[in-house]
């Protein structure tokens, strides 16, 4: 039939890392970041993140009268988890400072369609396309208590298109 090379895949993932950013600057901003004076601070900001998240998708094989086509239609479902610390220790005398200690969830939905519709014996490749992405991001600043919410919605169309010259050139 005209879908008979037509996969359905569902795609699970979940990734965890950290990651510590350290350097040495000065007690003065004007003087933060020269590499001719010795530093005064010791600065690190450690970042964990958690991510996880599925994708289902189908993608559809047709190929009519020398046109050839590939629907995907899919969705995502994910979740995020970032904790984002920067302190100091001050070199001379030890103290340590906390200034920042975030913390963000963010959850996402997306919904997406595509046809790669391929002319010429798939040299010419025409892909329209659309997205909608759902998020919710709740941010806190540990310290100060304060808590913010950014929640998108976002209808995303679009259009590619490419011409293979040659084995070796595609445009």
């Amino acid at each position: 039939g005209p879908f008979d090379d037509s996969p359905f895949s569902w795609t699970n993932f979940d990734w965890t890392s950290e990651r510590n950013f350290m350097f040495g600057s000065r007690l003065a901003s004007a003087e933060s970041f020269r590499p001719d004076l010795p530093p005064q601070l010791y600065n690190d900001g450690p970042r964990s993140f958690d991510v996880y998240g599925t994708q289902p998708q189908l993608a559809l094989h047709a190929n009519s009268g020398g046109v050839t086509q590939l629907w995907t239609i899919g969705t995502r479902l994910e979740r995020e988890h970032i904790g984002y610390l920067a302190q100091a220790t001050e070199l001379d005398n030890g103290v340590y400072t906390r200034f920042r200690d975030w913390q963000f969830h963010n959850r996402a939905f997306a919904a997406f369609a595509s046809n790669s519709i391929g002319f010429y014996d798939d040299r010419l490749m025409v892909t329209p396309g659309v997205r909608y992405e759902h998020l919710d991001s709740d941010f806190t600043d540990r310290i100060s208590g304060k808590r913010y919410s950014n929640n998108i919605r976002d209808l995303l169309p679009g259009i590619t298109a490419g011409y293979q010259a040659d084995s070796q050139w595609y445009f």
